[in-house]
Order: C-alpha cells, then sequence, then structure tokens
C-alpha cells in the first residue's frame, strides 16, 4: 500500500459539532467543504451558514496546525516546548486535514506563548484548495502489525525498564487479539474499518476534493489492497503473532 511521511505535514483537526450524535462528524466535513476555508475563529460568524453558528465557536483570529513530534518542517515555525504535544491532543483521534509547507511559505506564521508544543499559529484562512489528504485516526490492519512489531523489538526499552515489558505485553495483547480477529474474518474487518472511510471518500468527492484518506502511519487506505496484503500476508502475520 502506498504511504505518506507524516512528518512532512501540517494538521488541522475536524471535530463533530455534536459528539452524542455519530452523523455530526460527516456533518462537520461537509460544513468546512461548503465554504471550503479553515476560517479564523473571528470569521466564522459571518462566514458559516446561519444553522451553525450557535453550534461551531471561534473568537481569535488565528488558524491552528499541529505538527508530529518528529517533524521534519523548519523549527523555527513552532515550538518544541509545552506541557501537550499538539498533534496528540488535538489529531490522534480525531479526522484532520493534512496540508504541506506550501501553507507555511504562503500565510504568516506568529509565535504565541502557548501550553501546547508542535502548533503552528497562522494569521489567515486558509482555503481548502491547498490540503493535500486527510487524516483518519483509526489504526488499520497495517498500523497494527508495525505497532506490534515495534512493541516486540524495542529492546532498549525492555532493558532499560523492565516495568514497561508489561506495559508493552499488555498493549501487544490487544492488538493480538485484534489481529486474530483479522485473519479469522477478513471480509468483516474490512467491510466495518471502511464502512466509515467510503463514507468520507463519497462526501469528499461529492464537493470535487480527490484526496487521499491516511491511517495512522500513513499508509493511503484502499480497501483492494489491505484486503490483497491480508491474503498475501496470511501465513506471515499469523506466526509473528505465535511469537
Amino acid at each position: 500500500m502506498d504511504k505518506l511521511d507524516l512528518r512532512y505535514y501540517l494538521y488541522h483537526a475536524i471535530e463533530p459539532i455534536d459528539y452524542s450524535k455519530e452523523d455530526s462528524l460527516y456533518e462537520r466535513l461537509e460544513l468546512f467543504l461548503k465554504t471550503g476555508y479553515i476560517f479564523k475563529g473571528v470569521e466564522l460568524a459571518e462566514k458559516i451558514p446561519l444553522e451553525y453558528r450557535n453550534k461551531v465557536f471561534g473568537c481569535d483570529p488565528y488558524v491552528y496546525f499541529a505538527l508530529t513530534v518528529d517533524n521534519m518542517l523548519p523549527k523555527n515555525i513552532t515550538s518544541p516546548y509545552g506541557e501537550d504535544s499538539a498533534f496528540m491532543y488535538h489529531i490522534e483521534s480525531n479526522l484532520a486535514f493534512m496540508f504541506d509547507d506550501t501553507i507555511i511559505k504562503k500565510f504568516e506564521i506568529i509565535n504565541l506563548p502557548s501550553w501546547i508544543c508542535y502548533e503552528v499559529v497562522i494569521t489567515s484562512s486558509v482555503p481548502l484548495t491547498m490540503v493535500k489528504a486527510l487524516y483518519y485516526p483509526e489504526k488499520n490492519i497495517l498500523d497494527l502489525i508495525e505497532l506490534y512489531k515495534t512493541n516486540t523489538n524495542d529492546e532498549y526499552m525492555l532493558r532499560e525498564a523492565s516495568y514497561l515489558k508489561e506495559v508493552f505485553g499488555k498493549k501487544n495483547e490487544k492488538i493480538k487479539e485484534k489481529l486474530l480477529l483479522v485473519l479469522d474474518n477478513p471480509k468483516k474487518y474490512l467491510d466495518g474499518y471502511y464502512n466509515k472511510v467510503e463514507k468520507i471518500k463519497e462526501i469528499l468527492n461529492a464537493y470535487d476534493y480527490d484526496i487521499p484518506i491516511v491511517s495512522p502511519s500513513g499508509y493511503v487506505l484502499d480497501k483492494q489492497e489491505e484486503t490483497k496484503y491480508i491474503n498475501d500476508n496470511y501465513g506471515e502475520v499469523k506466526q509473528l503473532i505465535k511469537k
């Protein structure tokens, strides 16, 4: 499967308008696509449709983007110091727009003191014509396999702090359970995983956004490609989780 390097992108979260309603995420995505911009907070009241003005709030003159902590973008665009990572705080559990470094070349950046690190602050509203991909927060089969291997092979962590053996062990038991379910019934897993992905693709296509949707490790999500991967590597994955 094709893969994007997440370290070279800037992220802006797409959070549901109402967390109690599943379709609210799609509604928020459509709202972004209808207006065609990530607006500064001070512009929201006049730019978004009337029916949303009491649901989506904003009051400051900036647009915020998150970076991965190991990002490969210029170091002067953000601060590495803060209590929480902007990516971990805002992006890891949300759908998000992904932009490349054109953003930092085209728009003015302002450095603000903040308790969040690796956050880029832009002084302009940003058109969605510049978006390159969509980040999807749920791990796919390749993400799970990579994480399982990392937890198993992180020799430094296991050697220097023995209590981490238990931590990694518990994490891998959960991953193993998921992988066993996948191998037991690949179609059921893929249908369940891609149900929301395909709904998101439909919305993007309706507004003429032909952009990839990527997993937490950067894999471009493709149901046919993932089906082929599971079929081609069934024995290898089975052997991996038996070790």
